[in-house]
């Protein structure tokens, strides 16, 4: 909820709302369980800026949920039918991520934890993507995965919960 009004309801894991329109400046966010709805797992003041697009990820941090703040600008794809792609590592126990094609070449390397890479152009058209890190093999599949790796052994498996929001 922001400013005690429901943005989103009945999230799923994984899941993404669609964009909204908030008003501008610091507003409160609570995050709860559907299954009780009186246990916040997250109050936090957030700033909004009018005009701004921007995505916030729920993400498990430390033993805790924790915001971050996506700024969604905008690609130039050069108007030439041009595609867009960028990567964000929300996965806490991986490391530094890459992505790479199915011939093996990286479309971005050393992604850290809570980073989000600048748009990159590419060609329209459908990839073999892979995500991985230098210590474990690559996780391939037609679709670049939302859990891009397995966490250390004895490590919980990273559940980040991912919502879309506003401008």
């Amino acid at each position: 909820a922001i400013d005690r009004q429901p943005v989103s309801t009945g999230l799923e894991y994984q899941a993404l709302s669609d964009y909204q329109g908030i008003e501008g400046g610091f507003r409160p966010l609570t995050v709860v369980s559907a299954g009780n709805p009186r246990g916040a797992y997250l109050r936090q003041s957030i700033p909004f800026v009018p005009g701004e697009t921007v995505t916030y990820v729920l993400i498990p941090s430390r033993g805790r949920l924790e915001l971050v703040r996506v700024p969604d600008a905008l690609c130039l794809s050069g108007g030439d039918g041009g595609s867009c792609l960028r990567m964000a590592n929300f996965c806490p126990h991986c490391g530094p991520l890459e992505l790479s094609t199915e011939e093996g070449e990286a479309v971005f390397t050393g992604v850290l934890f809570k980073e989000t890479t600048a748009f990159r152009q590419i060609r329209p058209g459908e990839y073999l993507l892979s995500v991985g890190t230098d210590s474990r093999p690559p996780l391939s599949g037609p679709l670049v995965p939302a859990r891009c790796c397995v966490p250390p052994p004895g490590a919980a498996a990273p559940r980040p919960a991912v919502s879309r929001a506003v401008r």
